[in-house]
């Protein structure tokens, strides 16, 4: 993917983070953005590239992990296509 220039976080999930920090030298922009589906990530890459990453907290018991593993996305969430009008002009 190369260089991650912005992590866009859900807002209920997380803590509050700093809007920029430095990771190896690059710069990384994080933006917090209300989602339906929680404790989620959107990697955000140079060339319109995306990895989205749920987090299973620890705390879940193996078979709802293993579930929410494996499950579909919600037909609500965003799209890694539908992505690019968010990050343009609502959170940059």
């Amino acid at each position: 993917m190369g260089p991650l220039p912005q992590v866009v976080y859900d807002q209920l999930s997380w803590l509050p983070a700093p809007r920029r920090v430095i990771v190896s030298g690059c710069p990384v922009q994080l933006d917090a953005y209300p989602f339906e589906l929680g404790n989620t990530l959107y990697i955000l890459g140079g060339a319109d590239d995306m990895i989205v990453l749920q987090v299973i907290p620890s705390s879940t018991d193996a078979r709802t992990a293993l579930m929410a593993a494996v499950a579909p996305p919600p037909q609500n969430e965003p799209s890694v296509t539908s992505w690019s009008h968010v990050r343009d002009r609502d959170l940059v």
